[in-house]
């Protein structure tokens, strides 16, 4: 861990412990375990006091650690939503929270007051407020959508992850004790799944299978195909779909349901419906390969190779080797090395225009430096560009 802060790379998870370490430093709090070390109990002691204090006295004691504790404060204003009539008053619960989570926009703020707010709603949920916490719950994710949106680094994610945890796990228990209407809980959870702001609600229909029961797991997977059929077809050229974005998401929804239902030819409608990288070819040859079917799997790594000519996959050039290899086809591997050899070439020769700020002489006469343009602007811009998506699942 030294070595890397010297170097100044340092991982996200680091970050994040870095930041809780210094939160925690912060509070200046002693450790009771310290107190009883030297022979004394703080809460026995502590109980006695208050037990010989009057009505009067207690109040201005509790006071006086609100004026000055504002975790105290928010706990006692989050209680003070319970009526006589031992009903919860959710408007102004929910302006306790609206002022909690905009009071210090930072992820440190962010994850310190959700869980504030996931105290008092874990509090409403063991007094049996289930009801009333579960509409709460649900506010308070809608909520957090803004301040997700905020966030744009790994970082400051990790900082928050702890508390989202949270929030679902408290979501997850509220659903379990009111048990809400299976079809709006569905269309609650894929609506929160697909949401590319935040990653939440992983494998709902397995998590939530007890309290969505057959009725709402079918209308899971009936809003997941809805949503699927809304997606265009892709091809080779157009532009892949975001990793992690909202089409990335219900594709790997409408996977898990193809093979939980041991669906081979789903699963193969599923993945022709986005051809638009070379992983996409290469996925469909191994399903076919994995089913027996070779030569199907050789047909498809072909197209692959042929549709990205111009940046060829290494991981569909092994698949192809493989397969000619396997038939003696040894005409065909050299072509395809051949091929490989001179887009080697060409990438180091673009990289080399690229990188030598001032190019030999012969490439300032005008044509030859329109032709450098041309190496710069496309074959070195094409590569950098489909890194990203080379190993795109």
């Amino acid at each position: 861990m030294w070595k890397y802060g010297l170097t100044e790379e340092i991982c996200k998870h680091g970050v994040a412990v870095a930041l809780t370490w210094l939160s925690d430093r912060d509070t200046g709090q002693v450790s009771p375990d310290l107190l009883q070390s030297d022979g004394l109990d703080p809460i026995k002691t502590i109980t006695t006091f208050l037990a010989t204090r009057d009505r009067s006295a207690l109040m201005d004691i509790i006071l006086e650690g609100a004026r000055y504790n504002i975790r105290l404060r928010n706990q006692l204003l989050f209680k003070s939503t319970r009526t006589r009539s031992k009903e919860i008053e959710q408007n102004r619960f929910k302006q306790y929270t609206d002022l909690l989570l905009a009071h210090d926009p930072t992820p440190n703020g962010y994850a310190d007051s959700l869980n504030q707010v996931l105290d008092a709603l874990s509090a409403l949920i063991e007094e049996g407020y289930t009801k009333d916490a579960q509409r709460l719950t649900d506010y308070t994710l809608d909520k957090m959508a803004d301040p997700l949106a905020s966030i744009d680094s790994d970082a400051d994610t990790v900082v928050l992850q702890t508390a989202l945890d949270r929030l679902q796990d408290v979501f997850l228990k509220v659903c379990r004790s009111t048990r809400p209407d299976t079809g709006a809980l569905a269309k609650r959870l894929l609506e929160w799944r697909l949401n590319p702001q935040w990653d939440m609600f992983p494998d709902a229909m397995a998590t939530y299978a007890d309290v969505l029961g057959e009725h709402g797991l079918r209308m899971y997977r009936l809003l997941a195909e809805e949503a699927w059929e809304n997606e265009s077809a892709l091809e080779p050229g157009d532009e892949p779909p975001e990793r992690y974005g909202r089409r990335f998401r219900i594709a790997y929804i409408m996977e898990t349901l193809a093979k939980q239902a041991n669906g081979f030819e789903g699963l193969l409608a599923i993945k022709r419906k986005d051809l638009s990288q070379p992983a996409s070819f290469l996925a469909l040859a191994d399903l076919y390969k994995e089913a027996g079917q070779d030569e199907q799997a050789l047909s498809w790594a072909e197209q692959g190779v042929e549709s990205f000519s111009g940046r060829p996959d290494p991981r569909l050039r092994d698949f192809l080797i493989t397969e000619y290899e396997a038939r003696g086809w040894t005409e065909k591997i050299d072509e395809l090395q051949k091929k490989q050899l001179f887009y080697n070439i060409v990438l180091s020769f673009s990289t080399s225009l690229l990188l030598f700020p001032h190019p030999p002489v012969f490439f300032r006469y005008p044509p030859l430096r329109i032709l450098r343009s041309i190496f710069q602007d496309y074959f070195l811009y094409r590569f950098v560009h489909d890194a990203g998506h080379r190993y795109y699942e």
